[in-house]
């Protein structure tokens, strides 16, 4: 053996010097070798065997094992990585210092430049814009989402666009609840009868999702634009030709101002809700605030309201639904036939609605007397996560728990300086 050729055992990789290589791996990109006593991994690269066809066939004979003289092109310490080429084919390396210069001489002067970036389109006019109201209302805010909606409605028309809004019948319910006053209570029950909102589980067991909604909307109408922070990805096998695609585009909301920008990725100008006109204080605002201060607000005020107007049904019909879970509006229904507010007397009705208000407010006593009984046994037994209450009412029940526990111990300390005083004046 030449004096040059040297096992890979002596880790001598000096460009230039010959070595003694073992097959490991054989692949397209190159002849991956064995370096025993040496970290790392060496490749002799497959330019060695000539190219296309040839190559090809050459390198299907080599068999891992097989072993061959090679030389060192070049040694990266940091990634480990030997550069080699067969013996005899010296021709290939590069010749010592060229590709440093090539590098300073050539880099200065190249420019990477990647495919340019395309033209924006708008989406073309008379598109039909089909919005997720929760999630428009989760970004906005709650508060006057009435004014919100016809801000968008407006904008987009002037834009040469048409828009469609879906919402859950329970996100709404959410809605009416939250506004700040009856006014904006009784516009957003009235923008929900529009022709162009969709409210969605209105019938059947009131379960339904406005994505499903949607969707079917989409592919009903070609062309039209789904709106939304959602990515639909469970109904991708159903909708192939919507999910995934530019008729689904997300939209952000920035608030600056005083103003509520929402910023739909498709369209040219930002759509701008103004903000809220403060009324001051005047004779009309009176039964409002008395509403707010009574604690007459979201669903109950909006009752109220229809009551005014003379709609009996749609007053009745809302006190009963929140009756469900407030005893106050059977009170409320028992008062107006009662005393005939707005409505005819019936002492019948009334009579029917007292008792049903008793039974209520028994109920929730001793739902409430059980719930803190078993929330305070969890606590007791360190099962702070284990309960079923949410959080809202997790923390109301450990506020209840707390002032029990403060009232106990602020009396056991007063009967204690009361007989230490007693103690003193004895003495």
């Amino acid at each position: 053996m030449d004096k040059n050729v040297v096992n890979c055992k002596k880790r001598e990789f000096v460009p230039g010097r010959m070595l003694r290589a073992t097959v490991k791996v054989v692949n397209e990109t190159g002849v991956m070798i064995k370096m025993p006593g040496a970290r790392g991994a060496g490749v002799i690269s497959s330019r060695c065997w000539g190219a296309g066809v040839e190559r090809e066939e050459a390198l299907a004979a080599i068999r891992p094992g097989d072993e061959f003289n090679v030389v060192v092109c070049s040694y990266d310490a940091r990634t480990m990585t030997l550069s080699l080429v067969l013996a005899g084919c010296e021709r290939l390396m590069p010749p010592t210092g060229q590709k440093a210069n090539v590098v300073r001489q050539i880099a200065p002067q190249q420019k990477v430049v990647g495919p340019r970036k395309p033209d924006f389109v708008p989406i073309a006019a008379g598109a039909t814009f089909l919005w997720d109201a929760a999630n428009l209302l989760g970004m906005a805010g709650v508060e006057n989402a009435a004014r919100t909606f016809d801000a968008i409605s407006g904008s987009l028309s002037e834009q040469g666009y048409k828009t469609m809004f879906f919402i859950e019948r329970r996100c709404l319910t959410w809605a009416l609840h939250n506004q700040r006053s009856t006014d904006e209570a009784a516009e957003l029950d009235a923008f929900s009868r529009r022709s162009d909102v969709v409210v969605v589980g209105d019938g059947g067991n009131g379960t339904g999702e406005a994505d499903c909604a949607i969707l079917q909307m989409a592919e009903a109408l070609p062309g039209s634009i789904c709106v939304t922070r959602d990515r639909y990805e469970d109904y991708a096998h159903t909708y192939p030709g919507i999910v995934g695609t530019n008729r689904i585009r997300s939209f952000s909301v920035a608030k600056i101002e005083g103003k509520t920008m929402v910023l739909v990725n498709g369209i040219a100008h930002a759509i701008v809700v103004p903000p809220a006109i403060s009324q001051h204080a005047d004779v009309t605002d009176a039964p409002a605030k008395a509403e707010i201060a009574d604690g007459r607000h979201g669903l109950l005020a909006v009752a109220e309201e229809c009551l005014r107007r003379g709609d009996e049904q749609a007053a009745v019909r809302i006190y009963e639904k929140v009756a469900k879970r407030d005893p106050t509006a059977y009170r409320a229904l028992a008062e107006m036939y009662r005393g005939g507010t707005a409505v005819s007397a019936d002492a019948k009705k009334a009579v029917r609605y007292e008792r049903l208000a008793r039974a209520s407010e028994k109920r929730c006593r001793e739902r409430s007397l059980r719930e803190r009984r078993m929330r305070a046994e969890s606590i007791r037994g360190d099962r702070h996560f284990a309960d079923h209450f949410a959080a809202r009412r997790r923390k109301a029940l450990n506020l209840d728990i707390f002032a029990e526990n403060h009232k106990m111990i602020c009396e056991y300390g007063r009967i204690r300086r009361g007989n230490a005083v007693h103690n003193r004046r004895a003495a």
